[in-house]
Parts: structure tokens; sequence; C-alpha cells
């Protein structure tokens, strides 16, 4: 069950947000379950205001903390 789990988004951008949204919105896991992370503090911030998930400036210490690793970053 999803819900059980860690997931951290790396590259919190336009894409991680909704993969996200989509996962509060099914109540499929619950925000203190995400983490996120990535370079720009403001877009971290704003994610955590919003949707209540936990943001990291370090990818190392988000993805160690996490069961799932997504890579939600431009190619």
């Amino acid at each position: 069950m999803l819900s059980e789990i860690t997931i951290a988004f790396v590259g919190p951008g336009v894409m991680a947000e909704a993969m996200l949204l989509g996962l509060l919105k099914k109540n499929l896991i619950p925000a203190e379950k995400i983490l996120i992370s990535g370079p720009i503090v403001d877009q971290n911030e704003y994610l955590q205001k919003i949707y209540g998930v936990n943001p990291f400036t370090d990818n190392t210490l988000a993805v160690k903390n996490a069961d799932v690793v997504i890579l939600s970053v431009k190619p």
C-alpha cells in the first residue's frame, strides 16, 4: 500500500507537482510521506505551503529517507 511508503521527488517542478497532486487527491499517500528536493528554495517552500510535503535542498538527504525515488527533472 502506498500509504506505508515514503516517496521522494528529485526536481520539484511542474511534472513533480502534477504527480504529487494526483497522489494526494486520490488519498493514496499522506503529504507527510512525500519528500521534494530541489535547489530553488522558493519552489520547495511553495509546495510545502500548498500541499504539506517535506522540502529538501539536498537531494542526498531526501533520497536517503525515501523508499521510492522519482526523478522528475528535464533530460
